[in-house]
């Protein structure tokens, strides 16, 4: 049964951050031998968690403070390997509360590593433009 793209824009159920929860999906996509855990202070050195493909921040967002932060735009870029640039995968959200998974993809197809299993395989094999 093909998906009702319409009812995809009223936004997914929001998935709570626990690092478990996360665990889980990473087994749905069928990706192997990756799990997540919860990091409290990057200021300590991270033991016996190894290795590490990236981290995802979580933070309560705060509609009013959209309006007070600062946008300063940069022309330097930060990686200067054009190939390392036009190979980064990155899916703008168009979903709401699709953020969790979108920040899993986006470490997941960005780590060459890592066994996807063939849907994410083929997702990252597939050019979207």
């Amino acid at each position: 049964m093909p998906a009702d793209l319409n009812r995809l824009t009223e936004g997914w159920l929001e998935l709570e951050s626990d690092p478990g929860l996360f665990t889980l999906l990473l087994e749905d996509f069928g990706v192997r031998g990756v799990q997540v855990e919860e990091v409290y202070d990057l200021q300590k050195t991270i033991e016996g968690v190894r290795p590490v493909y990236g981290f995802i921040f979580l933070f309560k967002w705060i509609e009013e403070r959209r309006s007070r932060r600062k946008v300063t735009a940069s022309e330097e870029n930060f990686v200067e390997d054009e190939e390392t640039i036009n190979s980064i995968f990155f899916a703008q959200q168009m979903v709401p509360n699709s953020c969790a998974t979108h920040a899993l993809l986006s470490v997941l197809l960005n780590c060459p590593k890592i066994y996807l299993g063939p849907t994410l395989a083929r997702l990252k094999n597939t050019q979207l433009i």
